[in-house]
């Protein structure tokens, strides 16, 4: 690299990529090159329908009258779940699930209120282990405005192992917890919000 200090920092970078190449800033270069040599004929076609998704009953729930309720939290320098941060082999009553049971889980995000002095976050929670299917949405009303601004491009229907929780909302979802025992993680997909200890673990037995 030419010069010294920034100045010479920055005239390397003028002038390519690093030092003197003859790349340019933002310059095309080639990655592939595709030689077609001859041509196929075919008929396929796309089916009418990809799959069917057989929709979970609430009545199938073990606890249908009574979720399993995950509340998320942010204050300073700390991100929680049911007022938790992650520790190792720190299981609680409320996170031991019998296997092959569906369950009913609702992510609350200040829908039922605390959210006072908080900071108010989206939050795309992930379960490990098998996928769910959304119940239901409700936002509080304080909250409509955030919720909004991104209402359009949720698509609830189908399998998710990810949903995006708004400040101020309640989802509800049903999750199936078949076939395997063990620790299954769930968390906020946010980098930052998961060091910070938004993450907790379910133990299925």
């Amino acid at each position: 690299m030419r010069g010294g200090g920034m100045g010479g920092m920055m005239g390397a970078r003028r002038g390519g990529m690093m030092g003197d190449g003859a790349l340019p800033l933002g310059g095309d270069y080639p990655v592939l090159k595709i030689r077609v040599v001859s041509r196929a004929r075919d008929n396929d076609s796309l089916p009418d329908r990809l799959t069917t998704i057989k929709p979970l009953r609430l009545e199938d729930a073990a606890n249908a009258g009574n979720a399993r309720r995950i509340t998320l939290s942010m204050r300073h320098m700390s991100a929680l779940l049911n007022a938790r941060s992650y520790k190792m082999n720190d299981i609680k009553p409320d996170e031991v699930i019998p296997v092959d049971t569906l369950q009913l889980l609702e992510f609350d995000n200040g829908f039922h209120g605390g959210m006072h002095g908080m900071m108010a976050m989206p939050h795309p929670m992930h379960l490990h282990g098998e996928q769910f299917q959304i119940v239901k949405r409700e936002v509080n009303s304080r909250f409509q405005n955030h919720f909004d601004s991104v209402s359009a491009g949720l698509v609830d229907s189908g399998w998710k192992d990810t949903v995006l929780v708004m400040p101020g909302e309640k989802v509800t979802l049903l999750k199936p917890f078949n076939d395997f025992k063990g620790l299954f993680m769930y968390h906020c997909h946010n980098l930052e919000h998961e060091d910070l200890g938004m993450m907790r673990d379910f133990l299925i037995r």
